[in-house]
Order: C-alpha cells, then structure tokens, then sequence
C-alpha cells in the first residue's frame, strides 16, 4: 500500500487518541471544488482557480471526531471532503478515496504514540481539523487531486499539508518519467525553473523541502534527491499536474517557516512541454 509523506501537521501527532468515532457518511452532487465551510484554501493559485474541473463529480464528507483520554469532554472535530465519481467508482476513485483514509488512519496512529498530562488538554480547545481537496482533469485519461488537511488553532491560525494524486485511469500514480521522455534532461530543467523562483527577495535559502540550498551565486545546485526519473510527481513537490501546467505546493515549513506561509508555483504547459514534458498527457 501507499505511504504517506511525512509532512503530516506536527500537531496533529500530538493528540493521544482514545476514541475514533465516525458520523454518518453523505455525498452532494455537482463539480468538485473548495468547500468554504472547510476554510482550507485549496485553489489558491491562478492554475488552481482556472484548471479545468471534473465534471459531475461528487463530494463526499464525513465528520469524524478525535477524543483524547487526557482531556474528558473535549472533542476535536474533523471534517473530512474529497471526490468521488471522477470514473463512476473506478480504480481513481478508489485510488482517492484510499490515500483519504491513509492521510486520517495514519493521523490516529501516530497520535496514539504522543502522551500528554491533563494541564495541557487547554491547548486542544476550540481546535478542529479538516481534509479538503480539489479534483482537476488533466485529459481524458489523466486526473489530479490535491488535499489540504489544516488544523485550525485558536487566533484563526492554521497549520497546513499538502498531499497531491496524479492518476492515469487505471488508477496508477504519474513519475517523472511519465511527465518527461527524458527525465535526465528534463528534471534539471524543471529543478531549474523552481529553485530561480524560490530564490527570489529577501529568500537566503531555497525551500526547506528541497534541502535549504543557498540562494548564492549564478549556479544552479545539483537536484534534490527526490527528483529522480522513478520519483512519484507528488516527490517532486506535491505537485497538482492540471490542464493548464502543474502546480507546486509547499506548505510553511516545506517552505521557509510558517511566519512566511505556504509557497504555490504555476508553470505553463508550454513552458513543461519546452522542457521535455509529453504533450499527448494533455490530450
């Protein structure tokens, strides 16, 4: 099975749960966009807002409830949303709702590992969770979805994770070799495009999903280790493939730090096919 990447929100590690109680599940028809009520930004780029959307697609919720054995009486909601009907209940649905469980049964399991003392159960109130998405249609046969779980703090503040599916239709995962016929000469130019568009103002460094590579000089570093020809596209910086380019998306500590808050990059599918991309994904 799928593994999670590891930017699950630290915080939500820190709860000990000794209750898992899910509600009822229901769906609500119509194209699968950002839910307001979630106060998750998922399209919040350009390429995001204007992507072309899967039509007919369904939203499915389901509330779920996190119980700490610590803190008797506060419960922690968790309002989960992601697509379905993208293929009729088809291997990407099933790809989409699957990675939706990992991301949530891998959240309890880890959180069950951290113990917490009843004076630090104030910290928990007025906190909630949300899993949110959006689903894009790259082509006829190829589909992205991006998820954003945010935990939401006291203050209006929120702690952020991006996690990205970019499927063909049988519901197999997108490499870079994939995206490119010639990863090898591909892949710098792509590290290229994102490390001179990060290392740009008052930025010393490059993003710490990438390593923190200094900003210094007119070279380009070598790629980071997770650019390789057989790297997911979600390794490469939970990247959105839409069918107007792709999309990276980092969130605050992938990017520099949560003061400077999550970091988002469009890159034309012309500028993706100028660097070797397949144009026929977008066909």
């Amino acid at each position: 099975m799928r593994t999670v990447p590891s930017a699950l929100p630290a915080a939500l590690f820190a709860l000990t749960i000794s209750a898992f109680q899910p509600l009822p599940l229901h769906a609500q028809s119509g194209a699968f966009r950002n839910d307001a009520a979630l106060a998750v930004d998922v399209t919040a780029t350009p390429f995001l807002r204007r992507a072309a959307a899967i039509e007919g697609a369904t939203r499915v919720t389901r509330e779920e409830q996190l119980v700490r054995s610590a803190c008797p009486g506060i419960v922690i909601p968790i309002k989960v949303a992601y697509p379905q009907g993208i293929d009729a209940g088809g291997p990407v649905d099933e790809a989409v709702r699957s990675y939706a469980d990992i991301i949530i049964e891998s959240t309890q399991e880890v959180a069950r590992e951290f113990e917490y003392e009843p004076e630090d159960c104030e910290a928990f109130t007025g906190s909630s969770y949300a899993l949110n998405a959006a689903a894009f249609r790259v082509s006829a046969g190829v589909f992205s979805v991006l998820l954003i779980m945010g935990e939401h703090l006291e203050g209006n503040r929120q702690i952020l994770s991006y996690f990205t599916l970019n499927l063909t239709a049988d519901g197999t995962e997108l490499t870079a070799e994939d995206l490119f016929a010639d990863p090898a000469k591909s892949l710098p130019l792509l590290w290229e495009r994102i490390y001179r568009s990060t290392c740009t103002g008052d930025h010393e460094t490059g993003p710490s999903y990438y390593g923190s590579l200094p900003c210094s000089g007119d070279s380009v570093p070598g790629l980071p280790d997770n650019f390789a020809s057989e790297s997911m596209l979600e390794m490469i910086g939970n990247v959105s493939l839409t069918s107007l380019g792709l999309t990276i998306n980092l969130n605050p500590t992938e990017a520099w730090s949560e003061d400077s808050g999550p970091f988002r990059l469009d890159i034309p599918k012309d500028d993706l096919v100028a660097m070797g991309a397949d144009p026929e994904l977008w066909d």
